[in-house]
């Protein structure tokens, strides 16, 4: 899945699509230049992960890009000195990944309603936290679905919708 230029999501052929294909993985140079202008992986190679201590492994994130993502997104990500970039990094990484799934959800559900199916999504959230506080008492966190088609039962999202 991929942000274009337009600022609409596009599918994406699966680069590893065969069980030979995946053999890949194991060669990081391949990798890298697969992944080198995959901006979701830069936003989280550049945030690391602070829930874990893990810091960011690069310095610098592509800019214009960045900030072309950032404006698609509607995230108002901030390059002042002061602010903490990393942070803002692992936002917009999450907002990217709110709004590709449901992108992805959309279509599953057409798909579905097309076949007369209904579809089940179990969601499980043990491993961390994935919405901040933070988030919620700024209502980032619901901002992508309430431009969204999905309706989630009341349980499944702790904010108003």
């Amino acid at each position: 899945m991929a942000a274009t230029g337009s600022g609409s999501f596009a599918e994406l052929e699966n680069p590893l699509s065969t069980p030979e294909s995946l053999n890949a993985i194991r060669d990081p140079e391949r990798m890298l230049e697969h992944l080198r202008d995959d901006l979701a992986m830069q936003l989280a190679v550049y945030a690391g992960d602070p829930g874990y201590r893990q810091p960011g492994k690069i310095d610098e994130l592509d800019r214009p890009k960045i900030e072309r993502l950032a404006e698609l997104l509607d995230f108002p990500f901030d390059w002042g000195t002061g602010s903490d970039q990393r942070q803002q990094a692992a936002m917009l990484l999450n907002r990217y990944g709110q709004r590709t799934t449901i992108f992805i959800l959309d279509k599953v559900r057409a798909f579905t309603q097309s076949a007369g199916k209904t579809l089940l999504v179990v969601l499980n959230y043990t491993a961390r936290p994935i919405i901040s506080l933070a988030q919620l008492s700024r209502g980032t966190a619901c901002g992508a679905t309430r431009r969204s088609s999905i309706t989630f039962p009341p349980a499944a999202f702790p904010c108003s919708i």
